[in-house]
């Protein structure tokens, strides 16, 4: 169950897909419920998949080159504990995205 949360949240278990063809469509789903369209929901999917490379590789990047990451991770590692304990949802993760942002752009 846990794990399951934290996949949601993190868009890795039974996200769907962008393009509507992968089953199943569990993530998207849940989005629509919470009052996003359909097509917000797989934009906000497909964008996510875009940056997400971007960002682990800033803060790879960050940590080979000895820049202080502790603040900008510790923002990711919480929202998964607080999603892990109530429920997998992408808005718990908005409060990790400024640090993916961060990330993102190094």
């Amino acid at each position: 169950m846990l794990a399951a949360r934290f996949g949601r949240m993190w868009e890795l278990y039974h996200p769907g897909s962008p393009w509507g063809h992968i089953q199943p469509n569990q993530k998207i789903a849940y989005d629509i419920t919470e009052g996003r369209s359909e097509m917000a929901a797989r934009l906000s999917l497909a964008q996510f998949y875009l940056i997400m490379p971007f960002a682990i590789g800033g803060a790879v990047v960050m940590w080979r080159r000895k820049q202080t990451i502790a603040p900008l991770i510790a923002l990711p590692i919480l929202t998964s504990f607080v999603a892990m304990y109530t429920f997998g949802n992408t808005r718990y993760r908005s409060i990790a995205e400024p640090a993916i942002v961060a990330f993102a752009a190094v």
